[in-house]
């Protein structure tokens, strides 16, 4: 029903493939499907004259000679695949070509292009391979698809290098660059690694956190989504609106979220530990320094969720009862101290050889400062409302005890190393409250538990954050033994106000696979 002539194109799979039979009309209907992906009408192969009785010149149709472009007009392109059976069993169907789509389907601003070879050669000539590749202009490129390919599509080999970015034309720059210095690469040993999850104390805090994390991962959003129902059925306060402010909110704005800093701390550790579950990176083993203990100890399952938010917004409240106080990290050995020890101090952390927390009263505290200083003794302030792990909180532990024997504990279900015990949590030893009293005013014992940790075989360890304080301090650890020494990885290192969180937490996590994390 029209006057147009010879606009529509035929052909069949007969010259394609050859006599199909019962099959004819699915590889018809599969050509048509590939014509409309491609845009490409493919020609009627050996046809040199076609039937005189067709009048084809009268005839909207004519039959495709050669292969040509099938350009997209007005409309969306559609084609007809028509079967004609024995006894009449025909079928015509149309199909129409799917929307076009971008390169990118949204999802992630910046993705994780992990690269590898079998020699060290092998992975220069894939990373040449690649940065041609991405500056290729004849090919659509998605930085999404080619990081997908490489993560999935890909065999881990031994040499490994990894990049983090979203601009194909930088990443082949970096490629390059990297391929000149290939020797640097890691090389993956047969060692199953046995992955640790740290988690750290009060301190790498500050307004704005993990925001990005928390705009753009959805994983980690819905984890602190969880945390501050619970925590605003206790407080009645939504510490999301305090703590993804902009970097330069007021005072009164610190001091709101300071009275419920201890719980947004497991907060952001507990997101970023599921996280990390999520691309199926669990632990071996868990650790914790003072606050970060209750976060060790539920994804060891031995205190809930629920219950780890009610006793560390108890924590929280408790201690703001006490006097100001101040904490001051020290350069000395225990036993170095000593000669310039004020009984109204405590020692508040051991945290290695000779590096030790002191903390007391803000006067106290400040005088000792500056008699360390005098003495040019490596020493310095840290960020804190009020004396944790001193004799300041004497008054409120019999309180605290009250609360935190209400909370159900249970025994680990993975291996728990006791920053109390310097020692691992043995699954046979009965947990009560007290365990938790003594986490809040005992000395930490970090570095003693850390030596046991990696002794036993731990080396590969991820700080949870906020801060990289832990994986600092496990960089002067000497092993004992002919094991290899530990590798640290700081998951939320901190950056401005939690800007960059989000591009040092990829670049921590191509890392891993560079050092045979899957």
């Amino acid at each position: 029903h029209t006057a147009r002539k010879q606009f529509c194109a035929i052909g069949s799979v007969k010259t394609n493939v050859g006599h199909l039979d019962a099959a004819a009309g699915v590889t018809g209907l599969i050509k048509v499907a590939t014509m409309l992906n491609r845009g490409v009408i493919p020609a009627s192969l050996h046809l040199d004259k076609p039937n005189p009785n067709i009048d084809f010149q009268q005839s909207p149709v004519f039959v495709s000679k050669t292969c040509t472009a099938w350009p997209r007009g007005g409309e969306a392109r559609r084609g007809g695949v028509s079967s004609f059976g024995i006894g009449g069993t025909n079928a015509h169907t149309i199909l129409e070509e799917a929307p076009p789509r971008s390169g990118d389907q949204g999802g992630r601003r910046l993705h994780v292009f992990p690269v590898s070879g079998a020699s060290r050669s092998g992975l220069t000539e894939m990373l040449q391979q690649l940065a041609s590749f991405m500056r290729r202009s004849d090919i659509q490129h998605s930085a999404a698809n080619i990081a997908y390919t490489l993560q999935q599509g890909r065999a881990a080999l031994r040499y490994r290098t990894s990049f983090v970015g979203s601009d194909l034309g930088t990443l082949a720059d970096q490629l390059d660059q990297e391929a000149l210095q290939a020797g640097a690469s890691r090389e993956v040993s047969s060692i199953e690694h046995r992955i640790v999850f740290m988690f750290s104390g009060q301190g790498g805090q500050q307004i704005g956190m993990a925001r990005e994390l928390y705009v753009e991962e959805p994983v980690f959003r819905s984890a602190i989504d969880e945390c501050a129902k619970w925590l605003n059925e206790l407080a009645h306060i939504d510490f999301r609106s305090l703590l993804y402010r902009e970097a330069n909110s007021d005072g009164e704005l610190e001091s709101q979220l300071e009275a419920i800093i201890q719980p947004v701390i497991f907060a952001t550790q507990y997101a970023m530990a599921k996280l990390f579950n999520s691309w199926g990176i669990f632990p071996a083993a868990v650790i914790g320094h003072s606050i970060g203990e209750y976060a060790a100890a539920h994804f060891a399952g031995i205190i809930s969720l629920p219950d780890a938010i009610r006793l560390t917004l108890k924590r929280g409240q408790l201690s703001s009862r006490v006097p100001a106080g101040g904490i001051v990290a020290v350069g000395l050995s225990p036993e170095e101290l000593q000669p310039s020890w004020n009984e109204s101090l405590s020692l508040a952390a051991i945290n290695g050889p000779r590096q030790c927390v002191v903390s007391g009263a803000a006067s106290e505290i400040a005088a000792f400062h500056e008699q360390l200083q005098a003495k040019s003794i490596a020493s310095k302030r840290i960020r804190a409302s009020h004396a944790v792990h001193s004799s300041l909180l004497d008054p409120i532990l019999p309180e605290f005890r009250i609360h935190a024997e209400q909370v159900e504990l249970h025994a680990p279900q993975v291996p728990f190393m006791s920053t109390v015990l310097g020692d691992w949590l043995e699954a046979d030893v009965p947990l009560d409250g007290s365990y938790w009293v003594r986490n809040l005013r005992e000395t930490v014992q970090f570095h003693l538990a850390f030596d046991r940790l990696v002794e036993s075989g731990h080396e590969l360890l991820i700080e949870m954050g906020p801060g990289a304080a832990l994986t600092r301090h496990s960089r002067h650890f000497k092993s004992k033994s002919n094991l290899r020494s530990p590798v640290a990885f700081a998951a939320l290192p901190g950056g401005d106000h939690g800007q960059g969180d989000r591009l040092r937490l990829l670049h921590t996590l191509g890392k891993l696979w560079t050092c045979g994390v899957r």
